[in-house]
C-alpha cells in the first residue's frame, strides 16, 4: 500500500499529481524500504523514466550540468 500526504490538506490533487503518485505505484515493489534499502538517489534512479514520462524534470545526477537549478528562500522575514 502507497502511503502519502498531500499538503495542504485543503487543496483537491490534481490530474498531474494522480499522475505522479501513479509513478510511484508502478515501481512501489522495488523502492519499498522493508523489501530493499535504497538510497534516496538509487530510488529517483528507479522512477525517474516514469516521472520523466508523465513531464516532469528529473535531476540526471550530482554533477552540476545534470542538476535542475530552483530558487530557494528560506531565514526570517522581518514583519
Amino acid at each position: 500500500m502507497l502511503q502519502y500526504n498531500f499538503f495542504p490538506e485543503s487543496f483537491e490533487k490534481t490530474y498531474q499529481v494522480e499522475k505522479i503518485l501513479q509513478c510511484f505505484v508502478q515501481v512501489q515493489e522495488q523502492i519499498d524500504s522493508q523489501n530493499s534499502k535504497l538510497s534516496s538517489n538509487e530510488v529517483l534512479s528507479v522512477l525517474r523514466p516514469y516521472l520523466k514520462e508523465v513531464g516532469m524534470q528529473v535531476e540526471e545526477g550530482k554533477a552540476k550540468e545534470q542538476r535542475i537549478r530552483v530558487p530557494i528562500l528560506f531565514g526570517v522575514i522581518p514583519i
